[in-house]
């Protein structure tokens, strides 16, 4: 697999092994890595071999494999100094401590240029333009607008095409983003932006008209998708991969507030990472030629079940809202697909009159959570979809 879950080891390896290394660890002995001690370990389905030394002066690492070799330094902290990647152009200088989900983005547009990343209703990208629109992005939010690693910013936004670039393009300049749910009145909105410190909103159209209605409510700036505001977002060379921490904040989810007022949860790059991870090993494998269909809210558990399909070459089909004729039709016309959807969406799928005859053998796996599903159409939903559907919940404040 030439996608490795994190672009922060200079050699191509198996994900077990690079989860180990990263830990400071290796399969078979507690041995330790570049975080200190000594590694000797061969992997003979990729033929790499480590070494690291210790020490105050730091030490070294070699990695062998079948498509060549890479020698890179360790520091006195006992971080590489450099990366490599195994097919594209060369990887940028990356501390193997650093953690930031556009740098997996960034090296699967590399490996993979010209497959499609989003697939919507509004236009496509390709993962080769999907990661040049995340470093503009990036680059105008910190230079344009003065926004620094560690800023809040606000993604409020009906399903499109604009979601994951403006995304991953926070995070790329080292910020956290605020994906809010479009549906929501606009002046829970901006409490939420408020209770949030963000210092600036991109929104779809539609939202922006609301804003503007809200008058007397404090936003911080906000940018349209269809201004030229956000066309200046989409200018330029991009900003470079930063170093980040795998604790740093990538996403506030805020609960729905069932209860009271909306509370964040703080997601960090290390969270959405392994939620990726355990999406991959327990629901449905995702690669260059599987396929995310998104017709509930990307703002929320929808969003973050995309993130195991970009991070891994996969394909996000986005539609506007939930319609069962575009999902029927999305099942006939793409493979190994998966959905998330709520128990109700589940519910209406199963009442169209063509669910029964839909040729659903590209399907693989509808997750559903946020409530519970009633035992008669989970008996339905087996009938006529098949052993398909893949419980849970939580995703939210603990994915």
């Amino acid at each position: 697999d030439p996608i490795a879950p994190t672009p922060m080891i200079a050699m191509r390896m198996s994900n077990s092994f690079q989860s180990w290394l990263v830990a400071g660890r290796l399969p078979g002995g507690g041995i330790k890595g570049p975080y200190g001690g000594v590694v000797n370990q061969r992997r003979r389905a990729h033929q790499v071999r480590v070494t690291a030394g210790s020490g105050a002066g730091g030490g070294w690492m070699r990695g062998r494999s079948r498509r060549g070799r890479c020698l890179r330094g360790l520091g006195a902290s006992g971080n590489l100094s450099a990366m490599s990647v195994g097919r594209g152009a060369p990887g940028p200088e990356v501390s193997v401590a650093a953690m930031n989900l556009s740098y997996i983005l960034n090296r699967v547009a590399r490996a993979y240029p010209d497959t499609s990343a989003i697939t919507s209703y509004d236009g496509r990208l390709t993962y080769g333009e999907l990661d040049r629109q995340v470093a503009q992005i990036a680059g105008q939010l910190t230079g344009r607008h003065g926004l620094s690693p560690g800023d809040r910013v606000g993604i409020a936004m009906t399903n499109c095409a604009a979601f994951f670039p403006c995304l991953f393009g926070a995070w790329r300049a080292g910020l956290v983003a605020v994906p809010i749910n479009a549906k929501l009145h606009p002046r829970e909105m901006a409490w939420i932006l408020e209770n949030a410190g963000a210092k600036l909103a991109i929104v779809t159209p539609e939202l922006a008209a609301s804003v503007s209605e809200a008058a007397d409510v404090a936003w911080p700036t906000v940018i349209a998708t269809d201004e030229a505001d956000y066309a200046r977002l989409l200018e330029g060379d991009g900003a470079p991969l930063l170093a980040g921490e795998p604790g740093d904040p990538a996403w506030l989810f805020y609960t729905s507030g069932t209860t009271g007022r909306p509370k964040g949860a703080v997601l960090t790059h290390r969270n959405l990472l392994f939620c990726s991870h355990a999406y991959c090993a327990d629901i449905n494998p995702a690669g260059p030629r599987t396929t995310m269909v998104h017709a509930a809210p990307l703002s929320h558990g929808a969003g973050i079940y995309g993130l195991a399909h970009l991070i891994k070459g996969g394909n996000n089909v986005i539609y506007k809202g939930f319609d069962t004729s575009q999902v029927l039709m999305a099942f006939e016309t793409y493979r190994n697909i998966s959905m998330f959807a709520a128990p109700t969406m589940v519910t209406r799928l199963l009442a169209d009159e063509n669910c029964g005859a839909t040729d659903t053998r590209g399907l693989s796996a509808i997750i559903y959570g946020g409530a519970p599903m009633y035992l008669a159409d989970l008996k339905a939903g087996l009938e006529k979809l098949g052993p398909r559907f893949y419980g849970l919940y939580g995703q939210g404040e603990s994915p």
